[in-house]
């Protein structure tokens, strides 16, 4: 717990890949100009090994959005063959937060899209100020919002209530409890 964004990102069954690719590309732009820390190059499928660390914490979310967990409301599988996407580093105290998709298959229906679940931790950046904290919260508020413009239909869990509420007094009032 403490202060996490979890994040659902989606597009419809008939983007192809191409369109997806143009999509990552909009959105690594859009990381650039909101000033993420890092970036890593544009992942695509699973690679059994690399020493960069980014691209295993790649490999590991693709194998962890690849299939459904007992809890999910509908169960899938995915194709890793199939990830694409990259990752940025939203500040010091920051977990790395993904940007990416994987075309899935549902089991009830056999219906397809493209999606992706990730988080990331915000709430340690405090320890560089608070300013700081909030500069990172926001760029990883942006980027989902840049999403959305984009045509990707974004959920978003925010237990700082910052996504629902955009209310900074409410988020700052989180990170002090």
């Amino acid at each position: 717990m403490g202060l996490t964004f979890h994040h659902e990102l989606r597009l419809p069954a008939y983007t192809t890949e191409a369109e997806v690719d143009d999509v990552l590309a909009r959105l690594k732009r859009r990381a650039e100009e909101l000033q993420f820390g890092d970036i890593s190059e544009t992942f695509i499928g699973v690679v059994d090994y690399l020493p960069d660390p980014r691209r295993h914490f790649f490999n590991v979310l693709v194998d962890c959005n690849a299939s459904s967990m007992d809890l999910d409301e509908r169960q899938f599988s995915g194709s890793p063959d199939t990830a694409r996407g990259f990752i940025v580093d939203p500040g010091k105290g920051c977990e790395w937060v993904t940007f990416a998709f994987l075309r899935r298959t549902y089991e009830d229906d056999g219906s397809k899209a493209w999606c992706w679940l990730g988080h990331c931790k915000t709430q340690y950046a405090s320890q560089f100020g608070e300013q700081h904290f909030v500069d990172c919260h926001l760029r990883v508020v942006a980027m989902l919002d840049f999403a959305k413009t984009l045509g990707v239909d974004v959920t978003v869990y925010d237990e700082g209530d910052f996504w629902e509420t955009r209310d900074l007094d409410r988020l700052l009032a989180e990170l002090d409890r």
